[in-house]
């Protein structure tokens, strides 16, 4: 009977940030990564998560241009030795979701503006950005005679 093996926890990007802040910085972390876990490390993850600090969009800019020339380890060690040691929260932010409108309200908009369905979505925008907004345009509807039934499923998720 042979000795169980232990399975190591597999790191991931987290990880290797964590790593990169942390007090104890380890010069030997990138090059005592196992091979699968070297695998985790994305130079492009990492510059995408550092530069959610404000503080460090500068040198995520520098190390970035940078980095096509630059393993991975080294973009590691520059990391590593560059930002402060400390715990981080690195808020992750995306870009906003357009806004999903009926499409026949677009078309209806569209139309009476004569401006394209892009700039049609972007009129609707503005008019909701007002507070009597969604009013406005319901009276625009009930001025063609577009019935109660199809307005209210038009502006349906309209708030």
């Amino acid at each position: 009977m042979g000795t169980p093996q232990i399975k190591q926890k597999s790191k991931g990007l987290f990880d290797h940030i964590r790593s990169l802040t942390h007090k104890s910085y380890d010069p030997n972390y990138f090059n005592n990564l196992d091979e699968s876990f070297r695998k985790t490390w994305s130079s492009y993850m990492i510059h995408r998560f550092i530069s959610m600090n404000m503080e460090w969009i500068d040198i995520v800019n520098i190390f970035q241009q940078f980095s096509h020339y630059l393993s991975d380890e080294i973009v590691y060690k520059l990391y590593a030795t560059t930002l402060p040691k400390n715990r981080f929260f690195l808020k992750y932010v995306t870009g906003k979701k357009e806004k999903k409108f009926d499409k026949s309200l677009i078309e209806f908009m569209s139309r009476y503006y004569e401006v394209s369905l892009k700039e049609a979505t972007e009129y609707i925008i503005i008019f909701l950005m007002y507070s009597d907004g969604k009013q406005s345009i319901i009276s625009l509807l009930n001025k063609y005679g577009i019935p109660k039934s199809d307005i209210k499923s038009m502006l349906k998720g309209i708030k």
